[in-house]
């Protein structure tokens, strides 16, 4: 970039949080007003600084164009623009867009766009959900790389409820977290979870299995397995073990599983569930 006439300093780098750092042609520097504005920047009176984005808007720039902090070792390995903090160990494995402090090892492995916080092992293992630990089993054989057809995965979802009726239990918290899930595929849900008095602290602690299975359009099928206290307690009658529910419609097309919860009338609960996840998605159409 040139010196605009009339200035000694012009633009030499943005930092991560926005601020815009100049340079005499020899030195960095920090510009005065009448030099941010020229040269189009945006001048932040309450801390005096040269901007080119505000401190907020900076995961929104990081996620579409900055790769910042990745570390990858191996061959073969691609971390897609809007991914930052990740560490990638092997071969052949993807990360994703807008994909954040995350770790992969082993071989062919895949983390989705914008699936936060995850881990994945092991080979041709794929992360569809926020938060999910994943490890793969393989490929079946195939020369390429296909991924998620052969897998197990750890997911958690928390929720709280005020008083009776179903709340959803998004996955790891973040809101519209939903399970995300691959036509003609069948998964198998070990679930393990509490449900916490907040006044008092008593608990019901359960486990149930249940089984989805995903047709060619991701309509599911849900079969629900065997359930279980984990301790004796009598439960109130109000209460229901947690169950799935698919977002979308046969017209719309089908989307992710949510994960209910219910309340009791007058008292506040908090859910911390536990899902393991073992998948398998068929070579083929059903």
């Amino acid at each position: 970039m040139q010196f605009i006439k009339g200035h000694i300093t012009k633009p030499a780098r943005t930092t991560l949080t926005g601020q815009v750092i100049y340079t005499n042609g020899t030195d960095e520097c920090l510009p005065n007003e009448p030099s941010c504005v020229a040269y189009g920047y945006t001048w932040d009176k309450i801390s005096n600084t040269c901007r080119a984005y505000r401190p907020d808007e900076l995961g929104t720039v990081m996620k579409t164009t900055l790769t910042v902090g990745n570390r990858t070792e191996g061959v073969n390995n691609e971390v897609k623009r809007g991914s930052f903090y990740n560490t990638v160990n092997g071969t052949e494995n993807t990360i994703g867009e807008g994909v954040q402090n995350s770790t992969v090892s082993g071989r062919g492995n895949e983390i989705e766009n914008d699936k936060d916080n995850a881990s994945v092992s092991g080979s041709f293992a794929k992360v569809q959900r926020q938060s999910e630990i994943a490890l793969g089993g393989g490929n079946y054989g195939q020369l390429d790389n296909f991924n998620g057809y052969a897998q197990s995965s750890t997911i958690h979802c928390i929720a709280r409820t005020a008083g009776a009726g179903a709340v959803e239990a998004p996955v790891a918290g973040v809101v519209g977290g939903l399970i995300d899930v691959q036509s003609h595929s069948v998964i198998v849900f070990k679930i393990t979870g509490i449900a916490v008095k907040e006044a008092g602290g008593a608990y019901y602690a359960f486990e149930q299995n249940i089984s989805v299975q995903m047709a060619n359009d991701s309509q599911a099928t849900i079969c629900l397995g065997t359930v279980g206290l984990l301790c004796p307690t009598v439960m109130p009658e109000e209460w229901l073990y947690p169950y799935f529910s698919q977002t979308g419609d046969a017209e719309t097309g089908w989307g992710g599983l949510r994960l209910m919860v219910t309340g009791l009338p007058e008292v506040d609960l908090m859910y911390n569930i536990k899902l393991e996840l073992l998948e398998t998605r068929n070579l083929t159409n059903y």
